[in-house]
């Protein structure tokens, strides 16, 4: 069976800026703070560790946030930044799945992050819902997502471009699973 990719919509400039402000401004900032206080009782060794730790975290980060696709292959999505975000299609309740806005439909909101990034723009990662639901998230606007039922009663929220056609994909791939088991 072919993959098939769906993409996220494109990062918000914040969203864009923000590793390079983590990885590059942060650590000069570090600098001067070195440099003013070079000589005051070695206070200057604790700001060290930061300024390797900074530039590779901005590193990661910036490298996750640009591999936005979800993958449908051979019946398992993958749609998360990372290679271990994945889910059989059997595991989802896709009769319970749905488009939704957030904007309107506000007990599915993200409000806290239990694991992950959020910042104006992007959003990824673990979140506690306003129901009170724990989803995985990754959305970049809130107007069309794709809201996916899982049967263990847990939800995961995508923000892909066309979610009609990853719902729809999704719902194929269990019919195709379905038909070839007869």
């Amino acid at each position: 069976m072919s993959t098939q990719e769906f993409n996220f919509p494109p990062l918000g400039k914040f969203a864009q800026l923000f590793p390079l402000v983590i990885g590059l401004v942060v650590p000069i900032i570090l600098i001067g703070v070195i440099v003013a206080t070079y000589n005051v009782n070695h206070a200057w060794l604790a700001v060290v560790p930061a300024l390797v730790f900074l530039p590779v975290a901005a590193a990661i980060m910036a490298t996750a946030m640009h591999r936005r696709k979800v993958h449908l292959e051979d019946g398992v999505l993958r749609y998360g930044f990372t290679p271990w975000r994945r889910i059989s299609v059997r595991a989802l309740d896709l009769a319970a799945s749905r488009i939704v806005n957030l904007d309107v439909e506000r007990e599915l909101q993200p409000v806290l992050r239990l694991a992950g990034t959020a910042m104006p723009g992007y959003r990824s990662g673990w979140f506690w819902l306003r129901n009170r639901k724990r989803a995985y998230v990754v959305l970049m606007d809130s107007r069309r997502v794709l809201l996916l039922a899982k049967r263990d009663g847990g939800l995961i929220l995508l923000g892909v471009e066309r979610p009609e056609a990853l719902l729809e994909a999704l719902r194929r791939t269990v019919d195709d699973k379905a038909g070839s088991a007869r």
